[in-house]
């Protein structure tokens, strides 16, 4: 199964795995400053980012994606509030992840996308910094 495959066509795979990488910490972060006493590990919240990415990609492109955009967006968020229902409503499961990974997404798919065209170490680069940043 490919998740988001006009996303990663987009940016390329380098450039998805680090942004899927940084929606999984950003969904992390959040999780953790929501309630600090417990602690959250998983790669759920790095899709939620993808599943943001993607309806970004909607609004960006709404115009060129033809006749079978309606179809493309309800199923799109059939399933992301399928997907946020079912997390908050099962125990062992990390809503406030979802949220931050999600958010994330949203955050950084535009400088994602404005970066597409520089190396891939310039944009390892840019983003680390600002992460470490971020961080402290």
């Amino acid at each position: 199964m490919q998740m988001a495959p006009k996303i990663e066509a987009l940016l390329g795979t380098w450039k998805f795995s680090l942004f899927y990488l940084l929606s999984g910490i950003g969904g992390n972060i959040f999780s953790s400053y929501v309630d600090c006493t417990k602690l959250s590990v998983g790669a759920s919240t790095a899709l939620f980012g993808v599943f943001a990415a993607q309806g970004m990609y909607f609004l960006q492109r709404w115009s060129r994606l033809g006749p079978g955009r309606n179809l493309s967006l309800f199923i799109y968020i059939v399933a992301v509030l399928f997907c946020f229902i079912a997390s908050s409503s099962t125990k062992n499961v990390d809503a406030a992840g979802h949220i931050g990974g999600y958010t994330s997404g949203m955050i950084l798919y535009y400088p994602f996308i404005s970066v597409r065209r520089l190396e891939s170490k310039e944009v390892l680069a840019h983003y680390a910094g600002g992460l470490i940043y971020i961080i402290f």
